[in-house]
């Protein structure tokens, strides 16, 4: 799986226009105990753990509002640029590979921007198969899924180290923390 050189963060965008990314949550349960006694340091230990988890983790995803114009601009030059990526994929140079593309895995329910890798063309048909984590659970890291072309919103390769591409990715950096903005340059070898 190319996960970590996908840079592993999905955009969700939900409908009509606020987006969820898919974190895991936890709400301590009022019958729990851990406000009395032992349960009180569990308690304190259990949210510390999780404020460090949510700090140092990688990051899950960017909510965008459907209509957010920087989110818009990276799909229109991302469509612009395709053919870029199929010429490459179809011809690729010796430093050139790890070919992928991003695009709506849910569009019959909230929009799931994922990323696909292992790219094939079948019959003039296009398979790939998950590089990120789903949050729709029809599906798992993995799957082989046919990707309809008009739900394509980004495309990658890398030449080199260095990633091609990643529009999406780009517009989400503007929406990040400066230590996720880093390690994702960091990864898409653009630092």
């Amino acid at each position: 799986m190319l996960a970590l050189r996908l840079f592993a963060a999905a955009t969700v965008v939900s409908h009509p226009a606020i987006a969820l990314a898919c974190e895991p949550t936890a709400t301590p349960c009022p019958d729990s105990g851990l406000f009395t006694g032992h349960g009180l340091v569990s308690g304190l230990a259990a949210a510390a753990l999780i404020w460090a988890w949510h700090w140092w983790r990688a990051p899950m995803g960017v909510a965008f509002d459907k209509d957010d114009p920087d989110k818009l601009a990276a799909e229109a030059e991302a469509r612009a640029t395709l053919p870029r990526f199929w010429a490459a994929h179809a011809n690729p140079a010796p430093d050139e590979g790890e070919f992928a593309l991003k695009f709506n895995l849910s569009p019959d329910r909230d929009a799931e921007f994922i990323w696909a890798q292992d790219i094939e063309l079948k019959d003039g048909r296009i398979f790939g198969r998950l590089g990120n984590p789903p949050c729709d659970d029809r599906y798992a890291l993995g799957d082989e899924v046919e990707i309809n072309p008009a739900l394509i919103v980004d495309w990658t390769y890398f030449k080199g180290d260095v990633a091609q591409g990643h529009f999406m990715t780009r517009a989400m950096f503007k929406h990040m923390p400066a230590r996720h903005i880093r390690q994702g340059k960091k990864q898409l070898g653009w630092s």
